[in-house]
């Protein structure tokens, strides 16, 4: 008999684009004995979703848990958190200038909010100056504010053609992946590019992530299946040039790799338009590398990885088909998937809407 696990919430957006057709949705997820089970999170007699103007272009926890900031591809931006009688409420919180639309949104420690725009515009935000109200999952406080609210600043053209993706990169930093390749790292305390990483060379970036534990590293996936690791304090800048090559690029997926999500435990769980969840096991290459050191070929032997543990993280690890494990394969596309800390249940969506939890360990 296994121990039930904490409970999980889910937040879950849509993204079809059909005029009024698109919700942001709120789920709990648990495992008792190794099984794990997903219930909508309702309270109040109200349904687990509420509407959304538009396609969802992505979602980021707050980082006091006072609910999730949700990004729309209208290029607004919005917090939906659950009132204490249950009601959830998606509460507006600004907008990118223009027209542009939004193509994801990265949460900053130190508590703001960017919303990165496809024509390379980054708007950022504080959500303690808009609206605001209880947290997601029971325990919330009250209403809040009004309407939404102009960014803070905005930095246009941190890419000259566009960007794909957004990730917080420590407590000031957001990264931005550029359609033209790489990604700029924006300075939210004088607004600003203070710094680039070279691109993946395995075509467009498609998403980004950063560990909140290690802040210096970032990883991301290409649209030719790469996973990429990159080491922000050897960014490229006016006196380093040549720097912010990525550490290390393995191919993992037959396609576009859609999202990467790091658990505390050393962890990257990758989801892919092949229908494949994998979870690449960076501590258990991490250790070898001590002992070892050496490079690496890619899963399957496509592609490469590179050299050893230069700094000592984890996510410099050399990583090999014996460090990655397959969680789950369909005929669909996944293209979002994500690990609770506390429980370690891992969730993803697939392109025919469904949403399926795994209670493996990592």
């Amino acid at each position: 008999m296994r121990p039930a696990t904490p409970a999980a919430v889910l937040a879950v957006g849509t993204a079809s684009g059909d005029a009024g057709g698109d919700t942001v949705s709120l789920y709990t997820a648990t495992a008792s004995d190794g099984v794990a089970s997903v219930e909508p999170l309702a309270g109040g007699g109200s349904a687990c979703a509420v509407p959304h103007p538009g396609r969802v272009a992505g979602l980021a926890p707050a980082v006091d848990g006072a609910g999730v900031h949700v990004a729309s591809a209208a290029g607004s931006l919005a917090t939906l958190w659950q009132e204490d009688d249950g009601r959830l409420q998606l509460e507006p919180a600004g907008r990118l200038p223009g027209a542009e639309s939004a193509v994801g949104v990265a949460v900053l420690s130190g508590g703001g909010v960017a919303l990165a725009g496809a024509h390379g515009t980054v708007g950022l935000f504080d959500p303690a100056h808009g609206g605001g109200g209880g947290g997601v999952g029971g325990g919330g406080g009250g209403g809040g504010g009004g309407g939404g609210h102009d960014p803070v600043a905005t930095i246009r053209h941190v890419d000259p053609v566009g960007a794909t993706a957004a990730a917080g990169a420590g407590p000031q930093l957001v990264a931005i992946a550029g359609v033209a390749g790489g990604v700029a790292l924006v300075d939210s305390r004088a607004p600003g590019v203070a710094g680039r990483l070279g691109g993946a060379g395995g075509g467009l970036l498609t998403c980004l992530v950063g560990d909140v534990a290690a802040p210096a590293y970032l990883l991301g996936g290409t649209e030719s299946g790469e996973l990429v690791v990159w080491d922000r304090r050897y960014a490229a800048s006016a006196r380093r040039r040549r720097e912010g090559e990525p550490l290390a690029r393995t191919r993992l997926h037959a396609g576009p790799l859609w999202e990467v999500a790091l658990s505390s435990g050393g962890t990257a769980l990758t989801a892919g338009e092949d229908g494949l969840v994998y979870a690449v096991d960076f501590a258990a290459a991490s250790r070898v590398g001590v002992l070892g050191g050496g490079g690496t070929a890619g899963v399957g032997g496509r592609g490469g990885g590179a050299g050893g543990l230069r700094g000592g993280g984890v996510w410099e690890a050399p990583v090999s088909s014996r460090h990655v494990r397959l969680l789950a394969s369909g005929r669909l596309g996944v293209n979002s998937v994500d690990v609770h800390g506390g429980s370690g249940l891992v969730a993803w969506c697939g392109d025919g809407g469904g949403l399926a939890v795994s209670a493996e360990g990592l």
